[in-house]
C-alpha cells in the first residue's frame, strides 16, 4: 500500500544518513544506498533479466 511505502522510504532515508547504519553497511563491506520507490522500480525493471541470468547460471531455481 502506497501509505506503507512513504513510511519505509521515509525510515530508510532517515537511516541513511546515520553515521552508525553506514558504518554498520561498511563493516560488511556493504556499500549503503537508498533509493525511492521510483528509483527501485526502475533499478529492478532495468536489472532483473541480468539477476534472472546469474541465477540460472549459478544453478538457482527461480520460483
Amino acid at each position: 500500500p502506497p501509505d506503507i511505502v512513504k513510511k519505509w522510504a521515509g525510515v530508510l532515508k532517515s537511516a541513511s544518513t546515520d553515521t552508525r547504519w553506514i558504518s554498520a553497511n561498511a563493516t560488511y563491506g556493504g556499500i549503503p544506498r537508498v533509493l525511492t520507490p521510483e528509483e527501485t522500480a526502475k533499478y529492478v525493471s532495468e536489472n532483473f533479466s541480468a539477476y534472472q541470468s546469474l541465477a540460472k547460471s549459478a544453478g538457482i531455481k527461480m520460483q
